[in-house]
């Protein structure tokens, strides 16, 4: 069950704000790009706290107190009940508060900049999604308080019907996901950017996701055994083998920009508006570095949960053991989010 609101959690990691290639005409030109790049830092970050509070929706202790406690035969109907209402109240309180921030989220803001104009208009899709999102968890939050009430009457048949309409649900989040991550990705002017690479990696993760969600739908309706996941394996790796090459063009794109940078700082002077704004630039394209390793701790996290679902375990041993997996992921996406954050604001302080 865990894996559901895993997959949901991936889906909602945004992605890195466009790190500016370096201008180097006249000082106008200059002072027009970090002023265009701050701006769109500026609201990059802010968009970045709003999707920390949305996935943190479903992943919080009273939330996994609720599930834990409706799933458990031995828990008492009263416990239940205590946790479902701290839930419903806890629930009900992220969401006001995240309405508040989703009407408080500006217009993603107008540049000058011809070659940033494909990248607001990544920005500004992203925007869009983010009200569709929160519609999908809205329904999704009433389908799981009408399953929880039905089980604590007394009919456990709603909990069938909750894995796989939750399962369904995740899937289809991560397909509209992977949609947006798509129109973002093709925005970026450069695509031998480490970036493009980047949202590629965020890509894998989320086909991966999908095909695990598969897997345990196929479980929930009856159908189980190695066999019936062979073509979800192979599927699986043959993401994680596409993963794999995108890291190592990730690093080398990092590299190359890093050494182009590098060179250019040596030509201006630091207090120049040019230099500052390369010196910004080098610091954000070496949290690049950063950002592949913790890419690359999440493939390799998958790797080890493909070789779980290859083995012949019962599907209570591969639910638990891919369970134990996914709270080392969540460290992972907190991770990635963060890092997200840090190059955002990065971004934010060039025109400064």
């Amino acid at each position: 069950m865990r894996s559901i609101f895993l997959a949901l959690a991936v889906s909602l990691t945004p992605i890195a704000t466009m790190v500016a290639a370096p201008v180097t005409s006249t000082a106008q030109s200059v002072d027009d790009t970090a002023e265009d790049v701050s701006k769109l830092g500026a609201w990059s970050a802010e968009y970045n706290t709003v999707m920390v509070e949305m996935a943190a929706l479903f992943d919080n202790p009273v939330f996994d107190k609720f599930l834990e406690d409706i799933m458990d035969e031995n828990v008492t109907v009263e416990e239940s009940e205590v946790s479902l209402k701290a839930w419903r109240a806890n629930h009900k309180s992220r969401m006001r508060k995240l309405n508040t921030m989703l009407d408080d989220m500006p217009a993603v803001p107008k540049i000058n900049s011809p070659e940033l104009q494909s990248v607001r208009l990544g920005l500004v899709e992203q925007r869009k999604a983010m009200r569709t999102a929160m519609d999908d968890f809205d329904a999704m939050a009433t389908k799981l308080d009408e399953i929880a009430t039905k089980v604590l009457e007394g009919d456990d048949s709603g909990l069938e019907d909750m894995s796989v309409v939750l399962l369904e649900r995740g899937i289809s989040a991560l397909i509209n996901e992977n949609a947006s991550l798509e129109t973002s990705k093709n925005s970026l002017p450069d695509k031998t950017h480490p970036n493009y690479y980047l949202i590629g990696l965020m890509q894998d993760v989320n086909l991966f996701s999908i095909e695990e969600l598969r897997i345990l739908k196929k479980a929930s309706l009856g159908d189980s055994g190695r066999a019936v996941r062979r073509d979800n394996i192979r599927t699986m790796g043959r993401i994680l083998d596409g993963a794999d090459a995108r890291i190592k063009l990730a690093r080398a794109s990092t590299d190359k920009f890093l050494k182009q940078l590098r060179g250019y700082s040596k030509l201006l002077s630091p207090n120049t508006s040019e230099g500052k704004m390369i010196s910004t630039v080098t610091l954000m394209m070496e949290s690049f570095h950063g950002a592949i390793d913790v890419e690359e701790k999440i493939i390799e996290l998958q790797r080890r949960s493909l070789a779980i679902y290859e083995s012949d375990m019962s599907d209570e041993e591969i639910e638990t053991k891919t369970d134990a997996l996914s709270e080392e992921l969540y460290e992972l996406i907190d991770e990635r989010i963060a890092l997200h954050g840090q190059r955002a604001n990065m971004a934010a302080s060039i025109g400064g």
